[in-house]
């Protein structure tokens, strides 16, 4: 029990608690209420042309029988045994509906959680084998921190120009130039000369995009920071 220090903690308490469960109580009853109003309503569309079914039979044996067997004749409680074998029938095909309902229901579900697997395990499979993980993580491995930290760059950036890549270096301009040079050779960094404009621009080689995106990041060297600003995912 908690006080609040004024004395009548207990009644702000006790009022509390039972506002929620009163709301508690009212929220669940509404949908019971709409839950039981649509089952009366199904039966009693079932139920009625179940009734006019079993009646039409009744009638029928009333007015044609007798003309091949006299002493044939329709019983008083006729029309209750009708009525009884209305709601049954009724409530079976109700609930042989509900069933089906309930069974096409799931079937969706199913099919949409297959779905949803399936796309998940097309995610999950990387779009090169490990012989190629295993040669870019030999590749990376004869690199030095600073080759690696530009590998990073390029990855989040794509393809930009030659001056936003020295701009980011935090080496001189000799020490950027040759780990530039130095990727250039591996065949790990592409240049794109746009001679119109006089403008260059570096990516990373498309064929090894995916594999270096997952073994660069995160970052993990014994070097800190990075020696290229913005090369560390968020």
């Amino acid at each position: 029990m908690l006080y609040d220090g004024s004395g009548d903690g207990r009644r702000h308490f006790t009022i509390s608690a039972g506002f929620a469960s009163f709301e508690c109580r009212t929220t669940r009853r509404p949908q019971s209420i709409m839950e039981l109003s649509r089952f009366v309503g199904l039966l009693f569309k079932q139920w009625w042309f179940t009734t006019l079914a079993v009646l039409g039979v009744i009638s029928t044996l009333a007015t044609f029988v007798p003309a091949f067997y006299t002493r044939f004749s329709v019983p008083r409680w006729a029309g209750l045994l009708a009525l009884m074998i209305a709601f049954f029938v009724a409530s079976f095909r109700v609930y042989a509906d509900e069933r089906r309902r309930n069974n096409d229901e799931g079937k969706v579900a199913r099919d949409r959680i297959s779905e949803l697997e399936q796309q998940v395990s097309t995610l999950s499979i990387r779009p090169y084998d490990e012989q190629k993980r295993t040669a870019a993580h030999q590749t990376l491995a004869r690199c030095s921190v600073r080759e690696r930290d530009l590998l990073r760059y390029l990855l989040l950036h794509g393809k930009p120009m030659a001056q936003n890549v020295r701009i980011a270096s935090r080496l001189n301009d000799n020490d950027s130039n040759e780990v530039i040079r130095q990727l250039v050779r591996y065949d790990l960094v592409r240049r794109d000369e746009d001679e119109l404009h006089g403008i260059t621009r570096f990516f990373v080689n498309p064929d090894w995009v995916e594999v270096y995106r997952d073994l660069l990041f995160p970052r993990n060297e014994p070097e800190n920071p990075s020696y290229y600003a913005e090369s560390i995912k968020p």
